[in-house]
């Protein structure tokens, strides 16, 4: 199977580039010279056949000295990085829902040395800017523990990540909040979030009794 295909680009002065058909990105071929082209889309599908092999002796290898390596999941994964984080600790607070992000499910049970770029490229595509955050996190978090040989899914293939602009809300907002809450105890959480000016989550978190600074 061919990993990338010829384009002619007119506005580039007929010039020829190979397109990765798996993920769009492209690479000029610097010719405009169609059997010139040819030769070199050849030359870069040899190598990624090239590198498919090499991929599965490198499977093959790390079966041998690691047993869990064939059936690893990237739901194992995701509970060892959990594990790594100390108890009440902030980055556990932030694993945890992630962990459960919808848009995983589409690899959650599929095994690291079975997963192929097009598997991480849905998941980004299902997900959403955390998606993407948490999902290179944990390529790097399997990587780093040698649980991969290398990334299934390149640095540069990964979408740039673009936050959009947050802000707090205004007195008139927190006031109409506190109108429509009935609830007695969470209208008062809501205006201690108010009065410490801080989130949610980093109040619920405060512990039950702050140190004496002096």
């Amino acid at each position: 199977m061919n990993e990338y295909r010829l384009l002619k680009m007119n506005s580039r002065g007929g010039r020829y580039y190979a397109e990765e058909i798996a993920t769009g990105l492209r690479q000029s071929l610097k010719t405009a010279d169609l059997p010139e082209a040819e030769k070199l889309l050849h030359a870069l599908n040899e190598s990624h056949r090239n590198l498919f092999l090499n991929q599965r002796m490198a499977q093959a290898y790390m079966a041998g000295s690691d047993p869990e390596a064939m059936i690893r999941t990237w739901q194992a994964v995701l509970a060892a990085i959990i594990e790594s984080k100390p108890v009440g600790s902030d980055n556990r607070y932030r694993w945890v829902p992630a962990s459960k992000d919808t848009a995983l499910d589409l690899i959650r049970k599929r095994p690291l040395l079975d997963t192929t770029p097009e598997m991480l490229l849905a998941v980004i595509n299902r997900g959403t800017v955390s998606t993407t955050v948490f999902l290179r996190r944990i390529q790097n978090f399997a990587l780093g523990m040698g649980w991969l040989p290398w990334p299934v899914l390149k640095k540069k293939q990964f979408p740039r990540v673009r936050y959009k602009a947050k802000r707090g809300i205004t007195e008139e907002e927190h006031r109409l909040i506190i109108a429509r809450e009935q609830n007695p105890e969470r209208r008062d959480f809501y205006e201690l979030c108010w009065l410490l000016g801080g989130s949610q989550g980093n109040i619920a978190r405060l512990p039950p009794s702050l140190p004496n600074w002096r």
